[in-house]
């Protein structure tokens, strides 16, 4: 239940942001998989809700931010 829009954009700006952290190459992958958030995780985490979700995990290979970027 969210907006395919937004998540695309989302999806197109970590990839933007990884790219330019990766001027010599490297990679960026994009993930998914099903979930389950049970009653253990809503207890520490207020924002939860158990049930079954989309997980989308980007990563990549670039050099990061340094400790001047806000």
């Amino acid at each position: 239940m969210a907006d395919s829009t937004q998540i695309e954009q989302v999806v197109m700006n970590l990839c933007l942001n990884a790219r330019d952290a990766m001027p010599q190459g490297g990679r960026i992958v994009i993930e998914t998989s099903n979930v389950e958030i049970g009653e253990d995780f809503c207890r520490t985490h207020s924002y939860g809700h158990p049930g079954r979700y989309v997980l989308l995990s980007v990563s990549d290979t670039g050099v990061g931010m340094d400790a001047a970027t806000p």
